[in-house]
């Protein structure tokens, strides 16, 4: 459980950044060596910390970026924000199984460079058919991953985010959860 930094002094518990918990945790998963995986993430816990702990155990990785972002293309020599750059996309098409209200329906794909992170790819989406409005940027170290699958399983992800809304609310997790260790404690128990 992520407890705040005034908590912790509080309490006299060691305080630990969310990133630090990431990290540890992305170390301590034990899983067969058969088994591959892909570790998907919000634009939050896009860093070179996170990123070079899954690397480190051979991990691939996708994540959503931030729109303010700035990436250098693949033979290019000036950085360019995402902003900028949406508008001059060559939108393609994208057909894909999903389950969602509003899934992507175009899409745009290319290589780059984020700072700290290195050579990756970079997929944009949008629910609109011209891209002009409602896009997002994803971004992975699977460079030969397809622009489709980066989006699809980037979407599967949803069903986190809906897990955590309707537990707040079937379990009173409400706005105080990170507010009092105390409170979390005794409603977990």
């Amino acid at each position: 459980i992520y407890i705040r930094k005034e908590e912790c002094k509080e309490w006299g518990l060691k305080f630990e950044t969310k990133l630090d918990m990431a990290n540890e945790m992305i170390g301590k998963l034990r899983l067969p060596r058969e088994y591959q995986v892909s570790l998907m993430f919000d634009n939050w816990y896009l860093n070179e910390q996170v990123t070079e702990a899954a690397e480190k155990r051979g991990w691939k990785w996708i994540s959503r970026c931030a729109r303010n972002r700035s990436v250098l293309w693949e033979g290019e020599k000036k950085w360019q924000n995402f902003q900028n750059y949406v508008p001059t996309i060559d939108w393609q098409g994208l057909t894909y199984a999903t389950n969602r209200k509003n899934p992507a329906v175009v899409g745009h794909q290319r290589i780059g460079y984020l700072k700290k992170l290195g050579r990756i790819k970079i997929v944009f989406s949008s629910l609109v058919a011209d891209g002009s409005e409602k896009w997002a940027a994803f971004c992975t170290n699977y460079t030969n991953l397809p622009m489709v699958t980066v989006v699809s399983r980037f979407e599967k992800r949803w069903k986190i985010e809906v897990f955590f809304k309707e537990a707040r609310k079937c379990f009173a997790l409400g706005r105080w959860q990170y507010r009092n260790i105390v409170s979390v404690v005794s409603h977990l128990c």
